[in-house]
C-alpha cells in the first residue's frame, strides 16, 4: 500500500493554527506516516492513553484514528458508550475544543456522540458513512490527514458462510488481524438442522482465517466463503475435510474502480454490486439459474459462468444473456428454444452459447430454407417451423431430417412427384400442394405423391405420365383427380383394359393387343379415352 507522509501537526495548512492531537490504531499508522502521530498499540486502554497524551501535550484538537461502526471506535480495545460513562470523570479533564473521529459509521449512533460531547464539554465531528475509498472527514480544516484518510483503502462488510450437506457440529473458526488479536470467531454449532451459518464482520485490512473440524463422523467437512456482503467478492473459498485444521491470510482492501474482481459464487445482484464499483472484469459462477432472473445481469465484458435451468427459453432472452458474459452459456437443460427464426438460429449455432444436441426449436412467424437448416442441423430435436419459401427448388434444400414439424406450401405450378415424395420425407406436417396445377413424372411416382395421405394435392390436379402406367396405376391416379390423367397405359389385353375407371376425360394412348373383341368391349373402352385407340393387333370383331 503506498503511505502518505504528513507534515507537523502544527500545520499551517490548516484554517486555525491550533494545537493537536493525533491517536493511530495499529495496522492504520503504516498508511499514515508523519510526525506527531501516537500509535495505540493492541492491549493498551485507549481511554488511558488519550489522557495521558493530552496530559503531556494539552491540545485544542483531538484526532482519533481508527476503524469503527455506529457507537463504537476500534482503537485497541475499542471505544463505546459503556466505555465512555464508565469513565465520565477522566473524559472532563481532557480539556480539548473539538474531537475529531476519523472512523467510519460512528457518528451513525447519535447516543454515542452525545455521550463524548457532554463528557468531554467539546464540539464532536464524526461520520455517518464509511470513510476511505476517495471520502474523508468533512470540515476537519487537517488537509493532510484528511487527504491520507481518503486514500485508505476503507473497511467493508463481510460475510463468513459455513456450508455442509450436513451438519457444522464439530466446524469450528476464527478471524485474527495482523497483531493476532481475534476479531471474531465461531463453532462449534452443536448438532441439529444448521447446515448453512452466516457471520457478518466489518474488516479491513490484513487477516488470518483459521478453521477445524473434528473427526468423529465421516459427513464431519463444510464448506467456507469469505465474501464483501454487497459486491459479492471472495477473499477465501475452499473446503475442508474432517478431522483437519488449515489457516489462509486475506487482505480486505475495498478494491478500485478499475480492478479485476472474482467472486467465486455470486447470486445476479452480488454481481451487479461487483460490477457497479468496477470499470475492471468481474468474474464469477452465478446461482440464479433462471433466465428472467439471469436477464438483470448489468454491465458487459465479465466472465460469468451462467447455468440457464428454464425447460423452455425464449431465444432472443438467450441472445441477449449471451452479450452479458465472456463466458459460453450454458443452456443444455433449456427444452425448447421458442422465439422467431433469426433469434433461434442465431442462439442454437452461436459458438458462445451450449445448448442441447437434441433441444426442440419451436418457431414463430416464417422461416426460410436455410434458417431451417442451420437450427436443423445444430439439433437432432424436433423443429416446428413455417417455411416461407414455396418453390420445389427451394424446398428441395431442406435437410434430409426426418422428424420435423415443416408447414410447407407448393407455389410451383408444375412439379415433378419425385421431387414431391422427397420432400413429403421432410416434414411430419402435410405438405401443402393445392396449388400445384400439374403432376409430372412416372407412373409409381405420381401415384404415391397423388394418394398419399401426407400430400395435399389438388382436387383437379392434371397428371403428365411418362413413360408407361399400368391400369391399377392410371385408376389410382383417376381416383385421386377430377383432372385430366395423360398416359400410355401398358396392358393391351381387352379383359384388363375393361378395368380402367369409368373417366371420360383421361388421355390414355392404348392399344388393344387381342386378336378378336366384341364391339360392345371396344366401344367401352373408347369411352374412357379422348385418344384414338390402337386396334391394328384385332383381326376380327364381333
Amino acid at each position: 500500500m503506498a503511505t502518505l507522509q504528513l507534515t507537523s501537526l502544527q500545520t499551517a495548512s490548516a484554517p486555525i493554527n491550533r494545537r493537536r492531537t493525533t491517536l493511530v490504531a495499529a495496522g492504520l499508522d503504516l498508511a499514515l506516516e508523519g510526525q506527531g502521530l501516537q500509535v495505540v498499540a493492541p492491549g493498551q486502554d485507549p481511554i488511558s492513553v488519550i489522557s495521558a497524551a493530552l496530559r503531556e501535550a494539552p491540545s485544542n484538537e483531538l484526532h482519533l484514528v481508527a476503524h469503527g461502526a455506529p457507537g463504537q471506535i476500534e482503537l485497541s480495545s475499542g471505544i463505546d458508550r459503556a466505555g465512555l460513562l464508565a469513565r465520565a470523570a477522566e473524559i472532563s479533564n481532557w480539556g480539548v475544543e473539538r474531537i475529531y473521529l476519523w472512523s467510519c459509521r460512528v457518528g451513525a449512533d447519535l447516543n454515542f456522540v452525545s455521550a463524548l460531547q457532554e463528557l468531554s464539554g467539546a464540539q464532536v465531528i464524526a461520520s455517518t458513512e464509511a470513510l476511505g475509498q476517495g471520502k474523508a472527514l468533512v470540515g476537519s480544516g487537517f488537509a493532510e490527514l484528511a487527504e491520507a484518510v481518503a486514500a485508505l483503502p476503507g473497511r467493508l462488510n463481510i460475510i463468513v458462510n459455513l456450508s455442509s450437506n450436513y451438519h457444522l457440529d464439530e466446524t469450528s473458526w476464527n478471524i485474527q488481524n495482523s497483531q493476532s488479536q481475534y476479531v471474531s470467531f465461531g463453532g462449534p454449532y452443536g448438532y441439529g438442522s444448521n447446515n448453512t451459518i452466516d457471520t457478518n464482520i466489518s474488516l479491513g485490512g490484513t487477516y488470518t482465517f483459521n478453521i477445524e473440524t473434528q473427526g468423529y463422523f465421516n459427513d464431519n467437512w463444510a464448506n467456507y466463503n469469505v465474501y464483501e456482503s454487497s459486491t459479492g467478492q471472495s477473499y477465501i473459498s475452499g473446503n475442508i475435510s474432517r478431522a483437519s485444521a488449515l489457516t489462509k491470510s486475506f487482505t480486505i482492501q475495498g478494491g478500485s474502480a478499475s480492478q479485476d474482481v472474482n467472486l467465486g459464487w455470486a447470486s445476479v445482484g452480488g454481481a451487479n454490486g461487483a460490477d457497479a464499483s468496477t470499470t475492471g472484469v468481474v468474474t464469477a459462477t452465478i446461482s440464479d439459474t433462471n433466465i428472467s432472473t439471469l436477464l438483470g445481469l448489468t454491465g458487459a465484458g465479465n466472465a460469468y459462468s451462467i447455468s440457464v435451468s428454464d425447460s423452455s427459453v425464449d431465444a432472443a432472452a438467450l441472445n441477449t444473456l449471451d452479450t452479458k458474459t465472456t463466458v459460453n452459456v450454458g443452456a443444455t437443460a433449456v427444452g425448447t428454444l421458442t422465439g422467431n427464426a433469426a433469434d433461434i438460429a442465431s442462439a442454437i449455432s452461436a459458438p458462445t452459447i451450449d445448448t442441447a444436441s437434441n433441444v426442440i426449436a419451436t418457431i414463430t412467424g416464417d422461416t426460410t430454407v436455410a434458417q431451417a437448416n442451420t437450427i436443423d442441423a445444430n439439433t437432432t430435436g424436433v423443429v416446428t417451423a413455417t417455411i416461407s419459401d414455396g418453390g420445389i427448388a427451394t424446398l428441395a434444400g431442406l435437410n434430409n431430417s426426418t422428424n420435423n414439424a415443416y408447414t410447407i406450401a407448393v407455389t410451383d405450378s408444375s412439379v415433378d412427384a419425385a421431387a414431391l415424395n422427397t420432400l413429403d420425407g421432410k416434414t411430419t406436417v402435410n405438405v401443402g400442394a393445392t396449388g400445384v396445377g400439374t403432376l409430372t413424372g412416372n407412373a409409381a411416382d405420381i401415384t404415391t405423391a397423388i394418394s398419399a395421405s401426407t400430400i395435399d394435392t389438388g382436387a383437379a390436379v392434371v397428371a403428365t405420365v411418362t413413360g408407361s402406367a399400368t391400369v391399377a396405376q392410371a385408376n389410382i391416379i383417376d381416383t385421386n383427380t377430377t383432372g385430366v390423367v395423360t398416359a400410355t397405359i401398358s396392358d393391351g389385353g381387352i379383359a384388363t383394359l375393361a378395368g380402367l375407371n369409368n373417366s371420360t376425360n383421361n388421355a390414355y394412348s392404348i392399344t388393344v393387343t387381342d386378336s378378336s373383341v366384341t364391339a360392345a368391349a371396344l366401344n367401352t373402352l373408347d369411352g374412357k379415352t379422348t385418344v384414338a385407340i390402337n386396334t391394328n393387333a384385332v383381326n376380327s370383331i364381333s
